[in-house]
């Protein structure tokens, strides 16, 4: 029962992720702390802590390419690291990074990130074209659609399960 509450208040959180990205291209920095520790509840990921570390460390060393791979692309445009974070990518952005490589596993980190980004790319091309991407909140829904897939289907395929750390 008390799981099925922090699974669903971790829905409601997601949804007001993306519920405040799409209309005011901000969020509420409180609520990134909320979706690690509803998670955490949900989850339980420290059963496991050898797993967890792993997953964790792996995925912050992912995503340290990731935004040096950003920044040199952008150096190559001659678009200096303020302007960058002033302009592209917002600080909501990063913390949801952080929050997502602390709590997802490994093998799912990498690929949810990059399909996440694909999506967002699409959809920016498609909706945003004069305006700036709501990318915590497509990202945040993307990850609502994992969790439900997760939970309904019994998926036990291994980038999708989340429950490694059991």
């Amino acid at each position: 029962m008390l799981g099925s509450v922090f699974y669903w208040a971790l829905i409601l959180v997601l949804l007001g992720i993306t519920y405040q990205d799409y209309k005011f291209r901000g969020v509420s920095w409180y609520l990134f702390p909320l979706v690690l520790i509803l998670f955490t509840l949900y989850y339980k990921p420290f059963h496991n802590l050898e797993i967890f570390l792993y997953s964790m460390i792996a995925n912050l060393i992912f995503i340290l390419f990731q935004f040096g791979f950003l920044i040199l692309y952008f150096r190559a445009k001659k678009i200096g690291v303020k302007l960058l974070l002033k302009k592209y990518i917002g600080f909501g952005d990063i913390l949801f990074f952080m929050v997502l490589a602390i709590i997802l596993p490994f093998p799912f980190y990498p690929v949810f990130m990059v399909t996440s980004l694909i999506i967002s790319a699409l959809l920016g091309l498609i909706f945003y074209r004069k305006t700036s991407v709501p990318l915590a909140g497509i990202q945040s829904f993307c990850l609502v659609l994992c969790l439900i897939i997760d939970s309904n289907f019994k998926v036990n395929d291994y980038l999708l399960n989340f429950n490694l750390w059991s």
